[in-house]
């Protein structure tokens, strides 16, 4: 396709008859899920903390201290703290050095086993004293052991247990990515997935499909997905949010939230969790379907998941069977709220022209349909090819050059998973 101006139109019709693609690797992605979750504890108490990061080491190891006795109190054997809790060396104004750090992980570490409880946190950290600040995140079991020290978008996912639950931790951006959002539950057949994110995380998506990134994602998996994100109150974000951050919360396999804060400044919430028993770029993408919806938060989810479906598309559409219920002789139920979304703008860029509602980090929402019959159209600048520069935006690298052991093994065993040609 030559540069040009394309224009999408879309016509949502009543149909009794309709034929639809069904997506297998998703559906084996969710079966694998649940077919690796027996033998294991009945519930998870669970402790998810949303802070405010100070700009002093001493006050946020305390902050996670005090925390963690508030957890135990509660009877929690997990608690989870936010990226960069600990320390974020962007706002710090105490000039901590690796040493320091070092000292406040070993003191939460012992904290941890005094509590008798999991710990899972992140920080600013260094591999060394010459270089530059990254961000790490730390999981301490009930004793007090390391059960994860990993750099964010550079180690190979590993899974733990608390009290034989399988979980996994991400760490903010990590979420992007397949090997570390899906594979776990695919793989290591994890139950929970802990994303530790510091900013656009839980707000994004805001006011009307909050959660976009975390609910499409436990349907997916058939797990169950945390999210603990810090509030920040001080500043304006770029696209004029203050606060933004926060939308902390507990997100079931089904989609729905157990529980969450929006912005609420260093609180935490206490759930008991029950246990449970891959797209490569493309230019123009269609995905058409007859559905209904139970309810209108279950009409959101959908929107949810076909936004995130779509997300490596630079155009696409999603067309789905307008409400019948008004013709003399209705055909079965459906829900419209058919889509034409196009993937423009990006993390600290404002909202393209044309856009109906902005989402930077995914595929954004240029003109939707309600339920009724209607046909929507949208015009969008177009380029020969799909421009998404996975090495910028995805750090989707070639994992054989990369120093750490084993990322072409995880991902080569990962996509043979998805083909039937490896058993886990």
């Amino acid at each position: 396709m030559s540069a040009s101006a394309s224009r999408l139109c879309l016509k949502t019709v009543e149909n009794d008859v309709i034929t639809a693609r069904k997506f297998l690797v998703a559906v084996a992605l969710a079966v694998a899920a649940v077919s690796a979750s027996t033998g294991r504890a009945a519930k998870l108490k669970v402790g998810v903390v949303q802070t405010v990061i100070e700009n002093r080491l001493e006050e946020n190891r305390a902050k996670i201290e005090r925390f963690i006795d508030e957890a135990k109190e509660h009877g929690c054997r997990l608690v989870v703290f936010p990226e960069n809790a600990l320390y974020w060396a962007d706002i710090s104004t105490d000039k901590a050095t690796k040493a320091d750090i070092d000292r406040a992980v070993e003191r939460i570490r012992n904290h941890a086993d005094r509590a008798d409880l999991c710990v899972v946190f992140g920080t600013s950290h260094k591999p060394s004293d010459g270089a530059k600040w990254r961000n790490k995140g730390f999981v301490f079991g009930s004793d007090g052991k390391t059960l994860i020290s990993c750099w964010k978008t550079k180690d190979v996912p590993e899974s733990f247990n608390v009290d034989q639950v399988a979980c996994n931790v991400v760490i903010c951006s990590d979420r992007t990515f397949l090997e570390y959002s899906d594979l776990p539950c695919l793989v290591q057949g994890s139950q929970v997935i802990i994303d530790i994110s510091g900013g656009h995380g839980g707000d994004d998506g805001r006011p009307d499909l909050r959660w976009i990134r975390y609910r499409p994602w436990a349907t997916r998996t058939s797990a169950y997905v945390i999210v603990s994100n810090p509030v920040h109150d001080d500043d304006t974000d770029f696209m004029g949010n203050c606060p933004w951050g926060g939308g902390s919360a507990i997100v079931r396999p089904d989609g729905s939230i157990q529980a969450s804060r929006t912005h609420e400044k260093d609180v935490m919430f206490v759930e008991e969790i029950a246990d449970l028993a891959a797209n490569r770029g493309m230019y123009l993408h269609f995905h058409i379907s007859y559905k209904s919806d139970a309810s209108a938060d279950d009409a959101i989810l959908r929107m949810q998941r076909n936004l995130l479906m779509l997300r490596y598309a630079k155009y696409a559409a999603a067309v789905n069977a307008a409400d019948p219920s008004d013709l003399p002789n209705p055909s079965s139920a459906a829900g419209g709220m058919s889509l034409i979304v196009s993937r423009q703008g990006g993390h600290e860029q404002a909202a393209p022209a044309g856009i109906e509602y902005y989402l930077p980090y995914q595929t954004s929402l240029v003109k939707g349909a309600g339920t009724a019959e209607t046909m929507i159209c949208a015009t969008r600048r177009t380029t020969r090819s799909n421009d998404l520069d996975l090495d910028r935006h995805h750090r989707n690298r070639d994992r054989r050059s990369r120093p750490q052991q084993g990322w072409y093994d995880w991902i080569t065993l990962g996509a043979g998973l998805t083909t039937e040609q490896i058993e886990p």
